[in-house]
């Protein structure tokens, strides 16, 4: 499943950078809504939970990763005249998974093949962003194997109505998808029971369960259990802490020397100074254009103008699959 840690974390830096003021105003609900970082990777926890979902949630996810996240903030900031701090919490914290997204995608997309076009490099891509999962939970002095991962997410978080209407209003003008509100509630359900059973592994009981079951499940129907349980230095040989110059897997372009931690640090700030505008303008009720000013209109999976054409030509094939490393 996707990296929870690593967007969870990113959100309490985002909030630790921004000015007093805006600190201030969301004191009693940014580390309660927290959640709301995990962006359209909500999506994958909601499917996992409800099947008969499975085809209808793998085409929204596509859209939601590389389409219109420009349009999608036009149309959100525009719904109502004022927003509730909640409402600006639940944007802020899909914009920061997004954008976070579009900044470490391309390293992780280095080392673990196209997730998009090749089902062994989604499987090795999901892999690695877990390993990040537990590498971030190392570095903040959390045992990963034992720490509770289902925790993070809240008990009963719930949306107002106003929020839930905005969401509603927003998604269906920008991606044509209803409903949305009552998945984003849903997951905080699912979650909680997707990470205690799949995620919780203290033991290593599941590790080794999954690993079994992938050598039939993945053969038959070219599916993994994912994931495996980590210690948190599985990822630090993928995180280009030596400072190699690599070119962008897209397109060979952009030629990039930044470790994975620099990435981080780059993409929390960027975060931070956009939100902190974002939130000036929503309350000085700025036109379109200036909202579209400062939201880039930039893809999650690549971090490349929305609506390039997906075909990576230039990837390096991983000496060896990070499956087989596991």
């Amino acid at each position: 499943m996707p990296s929870h840690v690593v967007h969870d974390q990113l959100y309490l830096d985002v909030y630790n950078r921004f000015p007093h003021r805006i600190k201030q105003k969301f004191k009693d609900i940014w580390s309660k809504h927290k959640i709301l970082a995990q962006g359209h990777d909500l999506l994958y926890f909601y499917m996992a939970l409800n099947p008969l979902q499975i085809p209808t949630i793998l085409k929204h996810i596509g859209v939601l990763e590389d389409k219109d996240i420009q349009g999608l903030a036009v149309n959100y900031i525009g719904s109502t005249r004022k927003h509730s701090d909640e409402s600006k919490a639940f944007l802020y914290g899909y914009l920061a998974h997004h954008f976070s997204d579009a900044r470490l995608h391309p390293l992780i997309i280095y080392e673990s093949g196209d997730f998009k076009n090749d089902v062994d490099s989604a499987d090795d891509h999901f892999l690695l962003e877990s390993m990040l999962d537990a590498y971030m939970l190392k570095k903040s002095g959390e045992n990963p194997q034992r720490f509770k991962i289902h925790n993070l997410v809240p008990n009963n978080m719930s949306l107002s109505r106003k929020t839930r209407k905005i969401i509603n209003h927003s998604f269906k003008k920008t991606y044509d998808i209803s409903n949305l509100d009552t998945i984003f509630a849903e997951y905080n359900k699912n979650a909680r029971l997707f990470l205690t059973y799949f995620r919780h592994d203290p033991k290593g009981i599941k590790k080794k369960l999954f690993k079994a079951l992938d050598l039939i499940v993945g053969k038959l129907f070219r599916f993994s259990m994912l994931p495996y349980n980590y210690d948190g230095t599985e990822a630090i040989k993928h995180l280009n802490n030596d400072n190699q110059p690599l070119p962008h897997p897209l397109d060979g372009k952009n030629i990039s020397d930044k470790s994975f931690d620099e990435l981080y640090a780059i993409s929390v700030k960027e975060i931070t100074d956009m939100l902190t505008l974002l939130d000036e303008a929503i309350d000085d009720k700025a036109y379109e254009q200036e909202i579209r000013d400062l939201v880039p209109n930039i893809s999650a999976v690549h971090g490349y103008e929305q609506g390039s054409v997906y075909t990576i030509e230039h990837t390096r094939k991983p000496k060896q699959k990070i499956l087989r490393r596991a």
